[in-house]
């Protein structure tokens, strides 16, 4: 998500729905360690405060904020840094529902972390229940967001909210998570001020979040839901650089039904980076979205897609006229080219190396290799 800044080149945030936490321990902390989130979002925690494994997180690096209750709901955010204005639950009068909900600002950052409920059943009084809580969501981020302020909300939403985000649209028509009703909900509140990262991203990607396990090989024959959603306000959807689902935590030993959700951004300091490191090719700019410009000199965001620049468009968005590898070498001045790439044995730079790297590791690991490598935590 862009624009934010926990590290120097931007936030990368998680979100997962546990299914027990004391149960997905070992995969969390997993997670954790190999992927290093600066922010990760959890739900159905499943325990109350008192029994929440905090001493389990101690060493990681992570402040954790819970609310949780004894064997359903609960919500959790762990942060490299310390989390401002923490709040759980609705503030409307109504029912706070305080472990489905966290609200915390990071870094300058709000973040709404929600599970919404699941509605049993469309004959069930738990079904308008859901209804309702969209209703509430859209008053009470009118009440504590801005649309014109960073901001993300994530979680397990329990909505499908097109076809494509579920295995046979067809037979889940009546469905408490893709019935007309509450994706209409869905799309209502979303269109308060939110853009989904991952179909922003990959519009016409068939990816699901969530596998039944009371149904046999619903994994092994891909037969899911996306129901797991990063949304952010305007500010932040125009720095989005990756949104993914990782599904290696579903396939570990002890798997919640649910898996990892992810997105990252890049920051204004990492054009002041890029800027320090070649006065000689910037010209006071630096392009990071379509239109939208960083002033090194007035340390300014700007949109004009008219102003003049002078290194490569590197373009934060996998769709929209992204550099090629070697663009992106070719702009490298010689003398950092071997220091922007990994250090391996006869590294001198040279452009097959850098390909060798892009090839195997994915575009945008190289991409991002080269604009971070020099950064520190």
């Amino acid at each position: 998500m862009g624009g934010l800044g926990t590290r120097s080149s931007g936030l990368k945030i998680a979100t997962f729905n546990v299914n027990s936490i004391r149960k997905r321990l070992p995969i969390v902390l997993q997670w954790l360690k190999c992927n290093k989130p600066d922010v990760l979002c959890l739900q159905e925690t499943k325990v109350q405060d008192s029994e929440f494994p905090l001493s389990d997180f101690d060493g990681s690096g992570y402040h954790v904020t819970f609310r949780g209750m004894k064997s359903y709901n609960g919500v959790a955010v762990l942060s490299r840094n310390a989390p401002k204005n923490v709040a759980y639950g609705f503030d409307d009068g109504g029912e706070p529902d305080e472990a489905r909900l966290i609200r915390a600002t990071i870094d300058g950052i709000t973040i709404v972390n929600t599970y919404i409920p699941q509605g049993a059943s469309l004959d069930s009084p738990k079904y308008p229940y859901k209804l309702e809580w969209y209703q509430r969501l859209r008053a009470y981020f009118s009440k504590h967001l801005s649309t014109k302020k960073p901001a993300i909300w994530c979680g397990d939403m329990n909505v499908a909210p097109e076809p494509i985000d579920v295995d046979n649209p067809k037979a889940k028509k009546k469905h408490v998570c893709f019935h007309e009703d509450v994706r209409r909900e869905y799309h209502e509140t979303l269109a308060w001020g939110f853009t989904d990262v991952f179909r922003k991203l990959h519009p016409d990607k068939l990816q699901y979040t969530f596998w039944d396990y009371r149904q046999p090989n619903t994994l092994i024959e891909n037969r899911g839901w996306r129901v797991d959603h990063i949304l952010v306000t305007s500010p932040l959807a125009k720095k989005c650089v990756k949104a993914e689902v990782d599904v290696k935590p579903r396939n570990m030993e002890n798997p919640s039904d649910h898996t990892v959700m992810w997105g990252s951004s890049y920051s204004a300091s990492l054009a002041l980076k890029i800027a320090g490191d070649w006065p000689d090719l910037v010209d006071g700019v630096l392009a990071f979205a379509p239109g939208e410009y960083f002033n090194t000199h007035t340390k300014t965001w700007i949109q004009d897609s008219s102003t003049h620049i002078t290194v490569p468009t590197f373009i934060t968005s996998a769709r929209n006229e992204k550099p090629s590898w070697s663009d992106i070498f070719d702009a490298i001045p010689s003398k950092h080219k071997t220091s922007y790439l990994p250090p391996t044995p006869g590294n001198h730079g040279s452009r097959a190396l850098w390909k060798q790297f892009s090839d195997n590791g994915g575009y945008w690991m190289a991409v991002e290799h080269f604009l971070t490598s020099n950064f520190k935590r």
